[in-house]
């Protein structure tokens, strides 16, 4: 099953027309943060914030690191963080499922569509991301186009 590249522009266009915030939106710009100060041990490596500059097929830095929904998500220490998601150099990792970029279809100065390749619980599948960054590198919203339309948007805070 292959994401065709005629929905990126469709999907540009919907994310850039979205200036709300999402129905996960806790309302602030400000980082998550968490009561422990235990250390994941993410299989990720995330990055500090920085420029949009990156090799091809790759995520840039300013959207590597540890996002959540809710502050919960953001503490290590919790077995229920489903609202978590770690971005790498060329993966998406979430609760039950971790997702390999194939190839950066469109990108600009704060707004990335991927085509990736995920796995999880015994099953295999293909999305179209549009990752977007926004309130100074502490929110990243996600939308996503695969075989059963468009899902989202999923709007995330940075983890401290």
């Amino acid at each position: 099953m292959r994401v065709a590249t005629a929905f990126a522009l469709p999907l540009l266009l919907a994310a850039c027309a979205q200036d709300e915030p999402g129905p996960t939106d806790s309302g602030g710009d400000e980082p998550l943060s968490s009561a422990s100060t235990s250390e994941a041990s993410p299989s990720i490596t995330a990055a500090a914030p920085g420029p949009l500059v990156t090799p091809a097929g790759t995520i840039p830095a300013a959207m590597q690191g540890r996002w959540g929904m809710t502050a919960n998500d953001c503490d290590p220490a919790r077995p229920d963080n489903k609202g978590l998601m770690v971005v790498g150099a060329n993966a998406l990792q979430f609760y039950e499922s971790r997702g390999t970029v194939g190839q950066v279809i469109a990108s600009d100065a704060n707004q990335l569509t991927l085509a990736v390749a995920y796995t999880g619980e015994g099953m295999e599948w293909e999305t179209q991301e549009v990752l977007s960054l926004a309130a100074g590198g502490q929110t990243l919203t996600r939308q996503q186009r695969d075989e059963n339309g468009t899902h989202g948007p999923f709007t995330y805070r940075r983890c401290l």
